[in-house]
């Protein structure tokens, strides 16, 4: 009985290994994640900005 549970912990370890490396895989994205966020504040701004300018020449202005 002793005997045959022993591969089957053998056989867990590789899993909680895949695991963690499943965990660090997900890192990355989430730092991906993180820059395009940053990418895309400044890119409202300019759209902001850019809106706000078409108004103005709609109106009359610059």
């Amino acid at each position: 009985m002793y005997t045959s549970k022993q591969p089957f912990l053998k056989s867990k370890q590789p899993f909680s290994k895949s695991k963690q490396t499943f965990n660090k895989s997900k890192q990355p994205f989430r730092k991906s994640k993180q820059t395009f966020r940053k990418f895309k504040q400044p890119f409202r701004k300019y759209i902001r900005i850019y809106t706000n300018k078409r108004q103005a020449f709609w109106d009359g202005g610059s």
